[in-house]
């Protein structure tokens, strides 16, 4: 706050704040008969009190989806596309559902019945909701230290009742043998031949989905070789291409198999490109027909409509853990494998191999148990 001596004798006490939505720095000021600490004091609490009503004005006119709009922006800044993507499809889902309110208008209680539908529509187990309430959190607490909200109790009204809690997740899921061939049968019978190959092709090479659709047939795969360059991870929130998460290059080789689906797959796409007339230099290996990237979200929805016996949630990276656990079956170091899944560490696949010794002792200890003279 500073003070001016005005021509008619008065003062003039003055501060600037800076507009959260234009970020250009506005003043308000308000006039005395008077200058001195009692008053300094008082036209401080005015002024600030001025500052707020502007700010509440100003911020009424966001809502919460263009408030996660900026949180996200700056987000992508910070952490791996992949964790942005994460982020981008959980908040796009909570703003489906209350991104068009006003923030002067947000209330815990909104946020809260959002959270609790999750329980009663989406059937959510405790912990995917319990994060979808921290991220929510951290998009309010940057509207607070931006501006944009003022009621600082509101994050710690947000709450989740303790309900759907699961026991602790087996981290490392992968498909049996008959689990993949059962569910490769389903892709089939609905004649889902692409589908099929994607599935096939990440068992068997172990990249992360989003390395493997980012691959072109004519820079990245040495087919004399048997190498493949996974030197991109599509981002399909950005639409843009970025190193592999660890960020580094790496090659691969790859068999005789997933030589024939790569082939295959070719084919299937310079069909695809004369029928829907493509771009022809675009040489992804898995496109759709918009020219992009196969969607990870579609391969996923896909894989949801899958029935195994196990009851085995399905995503994409299943076949990536299937593929470490079928080099772990082989007997490969845990070193090789990770530096060819592209992990920065052996952790992971050190948890697996005591994993997988656990279930070699119990089939041992059968095994000796089944043992008979007669």
């Amino acid at each position: 706050m500073w003070i001016e001596q005005l021509p008619n004798g008065n003062y003039r006490y003055a501060e600037r704040y800076t507009d959260p939505l234009t970020g250009k720095e506005k003043k308000v000021s308000m006039s005395n008969t008077k200058k001195n600490k009692r008053v300094e004091k008082e036209m401080f609490i005015k002024l600030h009190e001025k500052i707020e009503l502007k700010l509440r004005k100003s911020t009424a006119k966001l809502n919460f989806s263009e408030l996660t709009a900026k949180w996200l922006m700056i987000n992508s800044k910070q952490v791996k596309p992949t964790t942005h993507d994460t982020n981008y499809y959980a908040l796009k889902q909570v703003n489906n559902k209350i991104g068009s309110v006003q923030l002067d208008k947000l209330t815990a209680a909104m946020i809260n019945n959002v959270l609790l539908e999750y329980f009663e529509n989406d059937d959510f187990v405790y912990t995917t909701v319990n994060d979808r309430k921290k991220l929510i959190i951290r998009v309010i607490n940057y509207g607070l230290e931006y501006g944009y909200l003022t009621d600082h109790t509101l994050p710690t009204q947000i709450t989740i009742p303790k309900i759907n809690v699961t026991a602790k997740k087996d981290e490392f899921k992968y498909l049996e043998r008959y689990e993949l061939a059962a569910l490769l049968n389903q892709f089939e019978e609905k004649n889902m031949v692409e589908e099929v190959r994607l599935c096939k092709l990440q068992t068997l090479t172990g990249m992360r989905f989003n390395e493997m659709v980012s691959l072109d047939y004519r820079k990245d795969i040495d087919f004399e070789n048997k190498m493949i360059t996974i030197s991109k991870n599509y981002s399909p929130s950005k639409k843009e291409f970025f190193l592999p998460k660890n960020g580094k290059v790496r090659k691969i080789h790859f068999n005789d198999e997933a030589m024939q689906l790569i082939q295959e797959q070719v084919r299937f796409d310079q069909m695809k490109m004369m029928k829907s007339n493509l771009n022809r230099e675009n040489t992804l290996l898995f496109r759709t027909n918009y020219d992009n990237p196969y969607p990870l979200q579609s391969m996923n929805k896909f894989l949801k409509k899958i029935e195994l016996d196990s009851n085995k949630e399905l995503t994409t990276h299943i076949f990536r853990h299937t593929f470490i656990s079928f080099m772990i079956e082989q007997g490969i170091d845990s070193r090789l494998i990770a530096e060819h899944v592209g992990h920065s560490n052996t952790e992971m696949i050190e948890k697996v191999y005591s994993h997988f010794t656990e279930k070699m002792n119990d089939n041992l200890k059968r095994a000796v148990n089944s043992v008979q003279f007669f």
